[in-house]
């Protein structure tokens, strides 16, 4: 199987996803992702634990903001 190049934006993905030890999504492995799919682990992983531990368990974390 020929390995497609990556973007600098897949790449930062990858390695954050990596270092935290998620190696597979859904079976694939992370270079085999598009952008968007590494881009959405991402942002499950990080960003959404993130936003839970500045919020905590008070009453801004059950509302959503747009």
């Amino acid at each position: 199987m020929q390995q497609r190049k990556l973007s600098s934006t897949e790449d930062f993905y990858i390695k954050q996803l990596l270092r935290i030890g998620i190696y597979k999504v859904s079976d694939k492995q992370l270079y085999e992702l598009s952008k968007i799919e590494l881009q959405k682990e991402y942002l499950a992983h990080y960003v959404e634990k993130s936003i839970t531990k500045v919020l905590g368990d008070n009453e801004l974390s059950g509302e959503r903001y747009v």
